[in-house]
């Protein structure tokens, strides 16, 4: 295994139990499923939920860009996938205040209702907010929950 398979092994881990826990909490929403490096017209997307709301009327995706800490990159990244997800996170193994401080700088950001976590601290640092996403159809990968 090189140094990329292990970043990748790495970044993974950073979507845990507990931030999907928070995740439910936030949204009111119950997780189906996570499914890992899926492909949605032509973008690798780190995870992938599918939930339901909480009333089981409607379903939900969650789209997750997961970084240890390159978190210009993971914007980049997030903006270009944000489209096709009801809610989208970044989850970065940053502490809070660096999250902040990078944020601070990164005008307009709040427009494309992203949500950061930070796993370092184990904290939803800004939420993401609903969004109508795009139509499309996922031909899947085995989940994992």
């Amino acid at each position: 295994m090189d140094k990329q398979d292990n970043l990748i092994y790495y970044e993974d881990a950073l979507l845990t139990k507990n931030i999907i826990w928070t995740i439910e909490g936030i949204h009111q929403l119950v997780v189906k499923g996570i499914w890992r490096h899926v492909r949605i017209r032509g973008y690798e997307v780190d995870a992938l939920a599918i939930c339901d709301t909480a009333e089981g009327r409607f379903e939900r995706y969650i789209g997750f860009e997961l970084k240890d800490a390159d978190l210009q990159k993971a914007i980049h990244q997030a903006k270009l996938r944000r489209k096709f997800f009801n809610y989208f996170y970044i989850v970065v193994d940053l502490p809070i205040h660096s999250i902040v401080e990078k944020l601070l700088h990164i005008p307009n950001f709040l427009d494309y209702k992203i949500g950061i976590i930070s796993s370092k601290n184990n904290t939803v640092v800004l939420p993401s907010r609903f969004t109508k996403m795009e139509k499309w159809e996922y031909i899947g990968r085995k989940h994992t929950k």
